[in-house]
């Protein structure tokens, strides 16, 4: 009971934060732009140039991490 308790907790708060959100105008464009060194998109990122880094890695980078 404790569980569905929480569940809707959560779930009320989620739906009324999306509902009570002010909607601003879609974009008209969408810019995509590729860094193929990791210090220079960080250096872009700093400078306000782009707004999003993000940097994949791999899988054995991944599958090494402590559980």
């Amino acid at each position: 009971m404790r569980k569905v308790a929480t569940f809707l907790v959560v779930t009320f708060v989620l739906i009324s934060a999306f509902a009570l959100a002010e909607q601003g105008p879609m974009p008209d464009k969408v810019y995509f732009d590729v860094r193929m060194q990791q210090d220079v998109a960080i250096q872009d990122v700093a400078a306000g140039n782009v707004d999003v880094f993000l940097y994949g890695v791999g899988a054995p980078v991944i599958n090494s991490l402590p559980q």
